[in-house]
């Protein structure tokens, strides 16, 4: 009943009682821009517009088609990317206040993608491009202490931590038959990266073929 006729990214809460989206809202308002908005996830009630990127020079672009936000653990705080002066920073939200509370803007990469907490809410692993070349990365949520825990070639893409904070599952085209002289990739898969041993397995039984439209058969 807010209007629009978009809707990208859903991020629910821990304790599912609210919902972070990507979303345009009511024309007659002024809401033609897809904007960042928390919403009450039991009745739909859109909340706050936590982003308005029409109005505010801090948002110059929302990674609407690349990334999503993220709630903390404790579902006090939301993570979400967005373009400062020209490169992509981190915004962490107070769900509570529905306002920034901190922006990671020293990260050196061109764009930051798909933030993830580990699960003591103490950091945060990412997908940093730079040169077009993606990178899992981990960060603690005040900025301090940034890692980069791959440094190749290789796509490293969607990150998501294990419930015991030992292992972050990531998506990525690295394999035995991957050729970066033939520019040959396999099809996308999933890979864990243990940080104790700070080395990369790739899951097996993935023998599915992704077609262009990205369904998976």
């Amino acid at each position: 009943g807010s209007g629009g006729n978009i809707f990208l990214a859903p991020a629910l809460s821990p304790h599912g009682r609210h919902v972070a989206f990507l979303a345009n809202g009511n024309p007659a308002r002024g809401q033609v821009f897809i904007d960042l908005w928390l919403a009450d996830a039991v009745t739909g009630k859109r909340i706050k517009r936590l982003v308005k990127s029409t109005t505010d020079p801090n948002y110059e672009e929302l990674r609407v088609l690349y990334s999503q936000s993220a709630f903390s653990p404790d579902g006090i705080l939301l993570v979400a990317t967005s373009q400062y002066a020209g490169r992509d920073v981190l915004y962490v939200f107070r769900v509570d206040r529905r306002q920034p509370i901190a922006r990671l803007d020293h990260l050196p990469f061109e764009s930051v993608t798909n933030p993830s907490w580990s699960p003591d809410g103490k950091r945060l692993a990412f997908s940093g491009n730079h040169g077009g070349i993606t990178d899992l990365c981990i960060v603690d949520a005040d900025g301090r202490n940034l890692q980069r825990l791959t440094n190749d070639k290789y796509a490293e893409l969607q990150p998501a931590w294990s419930p015991d904070g030992r292992t972050i599952a990531f998506v990525t085209d690295r394999g035995p038959d991957a050729s970066f002289a033939l520019l040959r990739f396999p099809d996308w898969r999933i890979a864990l990266y243990d940080l104790g041993s700070r080395t990369i397995r790739l899951l097996p039984g993935q023998a599915f073929i992704s077609n262009v439209h990205g369904n998976v058969n």
